[in-house]
């Protein structure tokens, strides 16, 4: 593990009151077609993108970013299940809860994990933060696929971006060049904001 993930993960799990950030392990989630998956890593970051065929409605940069968000999303709850279980906070008997849902709007953490609720502000420890340092840039930050057909952009926090897609290289594309472009295009774009944000 290095420096900058362990320290990223430190943070991240410091203002985590409610064990969002808990389970260690990278787990990974699907899009509603089931033919596309991704990996993201404890910090929620997408660490893999793999796929053996593509559905059709994939084949259009619209289908391909809605596919990699829900993926991601799968992810993340899966991740936050497993962490709910490993604390007890959910019977380790009980089947999972957690899959790719229809096309629409992404399950809320409220629907899946009613037990969530809302936590109140630790006014210590917000005071506590240093200051931003001047001139910290937040965003966007933009990743490139080594084939320049994918295009990633982040905004200053959050783990998984917009992505764009050349149409005409998307609809004939190899599923696995696909996979490949995504997640070279996340990596660049992750480097880059370490680097300048």
């Amino acid at each position: 593990m290095s420096e900058t993930y362990a320290g990223r993960l430190a943070e991240l799990r410091r203002f985590d009151s409610i064990g969002h950030y808990g389970h260690d392990r990278p787990v990974t989630g699907r899009d509603e077609t089931g033919t596309l998956l991704v990996t993201v890593d404890p910090t929620r970051r997408i660490v893999g993108v793999s796929s053996g065929r593509l559905d059709e409605a994939l084949r259009r940069p619209a289908g391909l970013a809605h596919a990699v968000r829900r993926a991601h999303t799968d992810a993340v709850m899966d991740g936050i299940e497993l962490a709910l279980r490993d604390q007890g906070r959910i019977d380790p008997t009980a089947p999972r809860r957690t899959h790719a849902a229809p096309a629409g709007p992404p399950p809320s953490m409220a629907e899946l994990h009613p037990d969530f609720g809302y936590v109140p502000v630790d006014l210590e420890l917000f005071r506590s933060l240093p200051t931003r340092p001047e001139g910290r840039a937040t965003g966007p930050h933009t990743g490139l696929s080594d084939n320049a057909c994918v295009t990633v952009t982040l905004d200053g926090a959050g783990p998984c971006g917009d992505v764009e897609a050349d149409p005409g290289w998307l609809a004939n594309a190899a599923p696995a060049a696909v996979a490949a472009a995504v997640h070279q295009a996340f990596s660049a774009a992750y480097e880059k904001r370490d680097h300048h944000g």
